[in-house]
């Protein structure tokens, strides 16, 4: 059995958690061969009511402190490694390294290492007005020359596909939402999008023939959750996307 143990931190929102959960069990299978029960990892999850609405300015001082508390409860119980299936969260990154006191996996520094350095077209970043607004990924892409779809509509049209799925989850009308959304971004001349929010999580799975090249912050995550625990107990996965960097 192994000694390793995951702590998850999600609920944020609660629709996004389980699926998290079963892409980690995906990559153990595809990335090592995990068959058996005993194959897979010691895995703890604190599903966090976090205080974060995408249509109301954020309250820092109650996140902070939420986070805290729920990477807190994941130390207590026995977490050696922690990955937050959550953007906006890590903008109180450091607030969720001191409550959990081990090392915390970063989604947008996984996320970033995956972008190709010279797409062919524009890069959509699809995040929360929140997230946007702090430019977390926004600057980094800038200063590595990336061209980014700047328009005055995108921002309102993401926060109503996020709000849809809140709502429907990936209801036949929500997934049309975004298929209008990744034609209209296409008229615009992006071909990337980065999957910022993991409540866009669906829309990797939901995309138009010959659609955008997407990057999914969380299936990301789940790579590199994956990656931290064959690192840490010795395992050698056959999956390059499972590779240290």
């Amino acid at each position: 059995m192994s000694r390793t143990v995951i702590g998850i931190l999600a609920g944020m929102g609660p629709r996004t958690t389980s699926p998290f959960l079963e892409a980690v069990l995906d990559r153990c299978r595809q990335g090592y061969g995990a068959t058996w029960d005993e194959d897979y990892p010691d895995i703890v999850i604190y599903s966090l009511p976090a205080p974060f609405r995408p249509d109301r300015p954020i309250d820092a001082a109650g996140m902070q402190a939420a986070l805290k508390r729920g990477a807190a409860a994941l130390a207590r119980a026995g977490a050696h490694v922690v990955a937050v299936p959550c953007n906006v969260a890590h903008l109180y990154f450091p607030a969720i390294c001191e409550g959990a006191g081990v090392e915390v996996l970063h989604i947008v520094e996984e996320t970033l290492k995956r972008l190709p350095a010279t797409p062919d077209g524009a890069t959509a970043v699809l995040a929360t007005r929140a997230l946007a607004e702090s430019r977390l990924y926004h600057d980094t892409l800038a200063q590595r020359g990336l061209v980014l779809v700047s328009n005055p509509a995108l921002q309102d049209r993401i926060d109503a596909l996020i709000l849809a799925f809140k709502a429907e989850g990936a209801s036949p009308a929500t997934v049309a939402q975004w298929h209008a959304l990744e034609s209209w971004l296409q008229g615009l001349g992006a071909t990337d999008a980065i999957l910022a929010c993991t409540d866009l999580a669906f829309c990797a799975a939901h995309q138009l023939e010959g659609g955008l090249q997407v990057f999914d912050s969380a299936a990301i995550l789940a790579d590199a959750t994956v990656a931290e625990f064959c690192c840490r107990e010795g395992i050698a996965p056959h999956n390059t996307r499972l590779m240290p960097k």
